[in-house]
C-alpha cells in the first residue's frame, strides 16, 4: 500500500475514540432541541441561538471521536457562550435588546461570558432569580466553564496532542479520557437546559399533568422525567419551581378548565375517539371551530377514518376507525388534483380506501373512508354533520 504523506501529517497525533453512549446523547439532544422557546417577543432569535448551542454539542461529540479533543472541548465552551447570549438578549427589554443584538450582528463591542453573567445579575430579572434559587447548580456550571478553559488554552501536557500520542501514553487505557469528556459533555447539556428554562418554563410546566391538561398545543415538548433526572436533578428542578418565572406561569395556566382525556386527544394528538364522543361534546366550548368540525364529521359516520382541511393539510385528524391505507395524508400532487375539481368528490379511490369531500361550517374537508358511500347516504351524512355543527356553534355564542 502506497504511503500517503498528507494523510500521515494530518492524522499522526490523532487518537480516534468511540463514545459508547453517543446514540443516547443524540436522543437527549433531540429532546432538548424540541423544547422550542414559546415566548413571542424572542421566539425567532432565542430558538436560533438555542439550536446553534445544540449543534455545537453535536459537533463536540463528532470532533472528540475523530481525535480532535481540544476542538471538542472548545465546541463545548462555545455551546455555553451561545446559550448564555440567548439568555442575555432575552432578558433585556425591547429597545435595549435590539441595540445589543445589533452590536452582536455587527461584531462590535459585545460582552463576553463573564460580563454577561454580571450584567444579568444586575438586571434583577429572570436570570438573577433563577441563579439565586439554584446557586449550587450555577456554581457547578462555573467550575465546568473553568475546566473547559484549561483545554481551550492548552494548559497541562494532557492537552497536547504530542503528549497524548507519546509512546508511553499511547497504549494506556483510554477509558478515563472518554469518561472525563462525557462528564463535561453532560454538564454542558445541563447548563443549556437551565439556560433554556431562563426564557420560559414550558418544558417543565408541561411535565405536570394538571398543567398539560389545561393548555393548548405548544411548539415546545415537555422534558421527560428521565431527562430531568439525568441533566438537572430532581432537587434542582424543585428549586427552579420556586422561581418567579415558573410560579407565575403555573398560576396563569392552572386557572383554565381541565380537559378530559378524550378532549386532550383531539387538541393535542388530533385523535377523535368516536366511542367517547359524549365526553368530547361536553367540552366543545373550549375547542376551536376546526376541531368541532372534525368531531361532528367523525361522529356522523363509522366509515370515516381520517379528516383533513382541504386548504390546509397540516390540519389533519384521525379516528378510532382504522384506515386500510398505510400512508398518511395525501401527496401534494393528489391534494391539488382533488382540490381543483369543480364538483364534490365522492368515493375517489386511493390505496384500497376512498376520499370524499364535505363542506361543514363554510370549510371544505377531505374525508378518508374504507367503504364507499352511496349518494343518498352521503347526502344524509353531510346534512347531519352541518346541522350538528351549527347547533354546537349556536350554543357557544
Amino acid at each position: 500500500m502506497e504511503f500517503n504523506f498528507l494523510e500521515h501529517q494530518e492524522k499522526r497525533n490523532l487518537i480516534p475514540l468511540e463514545l459508547p453512549s453517543k446514540k443516547d446523547y443524540y436522543f437527549d439532544l433531540s429532546q432538548l432541541e424540541n423544547s422550542f422557546v414559546s415566548r413571542f417577543d424572542v421566539f425567532q432569535i432565542a430558538n436560533t441561538f438555542f439550536m446553534e448551542s445544540v449543534q455545537l454539542i453535536t459537533n463536540a461529540i463528532s470532533l472528540f471521536e475523530k481525535g480532535y479533543f481540544d476542538s471538542a472541548y472548545y465546541s463545548l465552551r462555545q455551546s455555553l457562550e451561545t446559550a448564555l447570549t440567548m439568555v442575555y438578549l432575552s432578558d433585556l427589554e425591547g429597545d435595549k435588546r435590539e441595540k445589543e443584538l445589533l452590536k452582536w450582528k455587527e461584531k462590535s463591542r459585545f460582552p463576553m461570558y463573564k460580563a454577561m453573567i454580571e450584567l444579568l445579575e444586575k438586571q434583577i430579572a429572570i436570570f438573577s432569580d433563577v441563579k439565586e434559587k439554584m446557586t449550587d447548580f450555577f456554581d457547578e456550571m462555573e467550575r465546568t466553564k473553568k475546566h473547559l478553559n484549561k483545554y481551550v488554552h492548552k494548559q497541562g501536557f494532557n492537552t497536547f496532542y504530542v503528549s497524548r500520542n507519546h509512546f508511553l501514553n499511547k497504549e494506556r487505557n483510554q477509558t478515563p479520557i472518554i469518561e472525563e469528556f462525557e462528564f463535561f459533555l453532560e454538564r454542558c447539556i445541563s447548563a443549556i437546559t437551565v439556560f433554556r428554562l431562563c426564557i420560559d418554563p414550558l418544558p417543565v410546566l408541561l411535565m405536570d399533568e394538571e398543567i398539560y391538561s389545561r393548555t393548548e398545543v405548544f411548539m415546545t415538548d415537555a422534558f421527560s422525567i428521565e431527562y430531568i433526572e439525568k441533566y438537572v436533578g430532581i432537587n434542582n428542578i424543585e428549586k427552579y419551581k420556586q422561581t418567579n418565572i415558573y410560579k407565575g406561569a403555573y398560576d396563569y395556566f392552572i386557572k383554565f378548565e381541565k380537559r378530559l382525556p378524550a378532549v386532550l386527544d383531539v387538541t393535542k394528538n388530533r385523535y377523535i375517539d368516536k366511542r367517547k364522543i359524549d365526553g368530547i361534546l361536553s367540552q366543545t366550548h373550549i375547542l376551536r371551530n376546526i376541531e368541532i368540525q372534525a368531531v361532528v364529521i367523525a361522529m356522523m359516520s363509522e366509515k370515516v377514518t381520517r379528516i383533513m382541511l382541504s386548504d390546509f393539510t397540516i390540519e389533519f385528524f384521525f379516528t378510532n376507525t382504522e384506515s386500510v391505507r398505510k400512508g398518511m395524508g395525501l401527496s401534494s400532487e393528489k391534494h391539488l388534483e382533488l382540490r381543483n375539481r369543480n364538483m364534490t368528490v365522492l368515493n375517489f379511490p386511493i390505496d384500497n380506501a376512498f376520499i370524499s369531500s364535505i363542506n361543514v361550517g363554510g370549510d371544505n374537508f377531505f374525508i378518508e373512508h374504507n367503504q364507499e358511500f352511496d349518494f343518498e347516504e352521503f347526502e344524509g351524512f353531510q346534512t347531519k354533520a352541518r346541522s350538528r355543527f351549527n347547533e354546537i356553534v349556536a350554543q357557544k355564542i
